[in-house]
C-alpha cells in the first residue's frame, strides 16, 4: 500500500473502565500483557519497515476525558506513574521502537505549569522523553485540532510552542503557514538554535532511509484488494479471533454443545447477528427467538444469548441497555443460559452474570468473531483465551477457562 508510518500501537494501560477514549484500543490493564502484545505488534511493523509510533505518551489510560474534546487531567505521583502509565513506552523504547506519539494529557506530577498539555511540555518532551528516558527516535504530536489544545492555542503558535517543547513532527496542523513562520521568528531570536532544527531534519531523513524510501518506488494499486483479503490473511485473522476467545464461567459444563440437542438463540443489542446464527445452524439445531418471544421457550432449555454490540471505534458505548440486562435476568431464573458476548467485555461491568450458566467473551461483533464463536461452542476449536482487563470484583483480569476441542 506504501504506507511507510502506523500511528500505532497503543500502549496505554486501560486501568479505568469508564475511559471514554482508549477502551478497545488498549492491549489491556495489565502492564506487563500490554508490553507484550504492543512489542509484538510494533515489531510486526519495523520488521516490514513500517515505523511504529507507540502512543499516548506519557499514558492516556486512567482518564475519564475525550482528549478530542477536551484537556484531560492524569493526577498520579511519580511513582504510579512510572510503574504503570510510563513503563510500557519504557520497555518498547530499550527494545528499538522508532516512533512515540505525545498526547493532549495535562500531568501535574510532570509539568508544574497550570494545565501545560504533554504535548507542548518541554519538561515531558526533552526533560522526560528525550533526556531521561533517552529515547532517540521520531517524536509526532498527536493531532494538533483536537479539541484539548485546539480550544486553548492559536494555529500556528501550537505548532511553534510544540517545536519549541522537542516534537520533530507536528500533526494534523490548521496553521502550517503561521506555524512555519513563528518558528523561524523564535529561531531568529534564539529561543530555537539552528542545532535543535538540523537534530530533527536528521532523525526524519535517517528514518526515510531505515524505511527504504531514499529507493521509493510507488505501489501498484491492481489487486489490492485481493491483496489484502487473501485467504492466507483471513486464515491469520480467524485464528487471532479464535485465541483471544475468553471462557469465564461454564458451571453446569453446557460446553461444548451438542449435534443432537435443540437449542433456542435470543440476539440483545442492535448489532447484526445473522452470521453466528448461520454458523450454529451448520451444526445443531437452533430457533430463533426474539426478546419478545422469550415466553414461548420451554421452561429449563438451553438458551444461547448473543449480546451484539458494535465496537468497531472506541467511540462507541460499550454498556448494555436496561431492557437487555433484564431480558438476560429473566431468561436466567429459569434456562440454562450460554452467553455470548460479541463486543468489549466492560459490557458486563454493570451486569449480573451470578445465575447465568456459561459465559464465552467474544471482543467483536464482525463475521470472524463470529464464526470462531459457532466454532469454539460446538467443540471444533480450543478455547484459551484470558481476560485482559479489570471489568469487576468478579472478572479480573488473566481470567479464563480452558476448553479443549472435541477429539475427532
Amino acid at each position: 500500500m506504501g504506507i511507510n508510518w502506523d500511528f500505532a500501537p497503543v500502549v496505554d494501560v486501560n486501568t479505568n473502565p469508564n475511559n471514554p477514549i482508549i477502551g478497545n484500543r488498549s492491549f489491556g490493564s495489565e502492564v506487563s500483557n500490554v508490553v507484550t502484545s504492543a512489542l509484538a505488534y510494533s515489531e510486526g511493523l519495523q520488521d516490514h519497515q513500517i515505523l511504529a509510533a507507540i502512543k499516548h505518551f506519557p499514558g492516556h489510560g486512567d482518564t475519564d476525558t475525550d482528549s478530542h474534546l477536551d484537556l484531560p487531567v492524569v493526577s498520579h505521583d511519580l511513582n504510579r506513574l512510572n510503574s504503570v502509565e510510563i513503563a510500557p513506552f519504557k520497555a518498547l523504547m530499550d527494545k528499538g521502537i522508532g516512533g512515540v506519539m505525545v498526547a493532549h494529557l495535562y500531568v501535574p506530577a510532570l509539568e508544574s505549569g497550570k494545565n501545560i498539555p504533554a504535548s507542548i511540555s518541554k519538561n515531558v518532551i526533552t526533560g522526560l522523553l528525550k533526556e531521561k528516558l533517552g529515547f532517540k527516535g521520531l517524536i509526532i504530536t498527536d493531532a494538533l485540532n483536537m479539541g484539548a489544545v485546539a480550544k486553548r492555542y492559536k494555529p500556528g503558535e501550537l505548532d511553534a510552542l510544540a517545536f519549541k517543547a522537542g516534537n520533530d513532527i507536528m500533526l494534523f496542523s490548521d496553521g502550517v503557514k503561521e506555524g512555519k513562520r513563528l518558528i523561524q521568528m523564535a529561531i531568529d531570536k534564539n529561543e530555537i538554535s539552528p542545532n535543535r532544527v538540523e537534530e530533527s531534519v536528521k532523525k526524519i531523513l535517517l528514518t526515510k532511509y531505515f524505511l527504504g524510501l531514499n529507493e521509493y518506488q510507488p505501489r501498484n494499486p491492481e489487486n489490492i484488494n485481493y491483496d489484502l483479503n487473501n485467504d492466507s490473511h483471513k486464515k491469520i485473522v480467524q485464528k487471532m479471533n479464535s485465541n483471544a476467545l475468553t471462557l469465564l464461567k461454564d458451571e453446569k459444563k453446557l460446553l461444548p454443545l451438542s449435534c443432537k440437542e435443540t437449542y433456542y438463540f435470543v440476539p440483545l443489542e442492535e448489532a447484526p447477528y445473522q452470521t453466528f446464527l448461520d454458523q450454529m445452524n451448520l451444526r445443531a439445531t437452533v430457533i430463533i427467538k426474539k426478546p419478545e418471544e422469550i415466553s414461548t421457550i420451554p421452561t429449563n432449555s438451553k438458551v444461547i444469548v448473543g449480546l451484539h454490540k458494535d465496537n468497531s471505534s472506541a467511540y462507541k458505548p460499550y454498556k448494555i441497555s436496561d431492557s437487555s440486562k433484564k431480558i438476560l435476568a429473566d431468561l436466567s431464573k429459569n434456562q440454562n443460559v450460554i452467553l455470548n458476548v460479541f463486543g468489549s467485555a466492560y459490557a458486563l461491568k454493570d451486569v449480573d452474570i451470578s445465575n447465568v450458566s456459561t459465559v464465552l467473551v467474544a471482543y467483536e461483533n464482525n463475521e470472524d468473531s463470529m464464526i470462531s464463536t459457532a466454532n469454539a461452542l460446538n467443540g471444533k476449536t480450543k478455547i484459551w483465551g484470558r481476560l485482559p482487563v479489570l471489568v469487576n470484583d468478579q472478572l479480573k483480569a488473566g481470567m479464563g477457562i480452558d476448553l479443549d476441542a472435541k477429539k475427532k
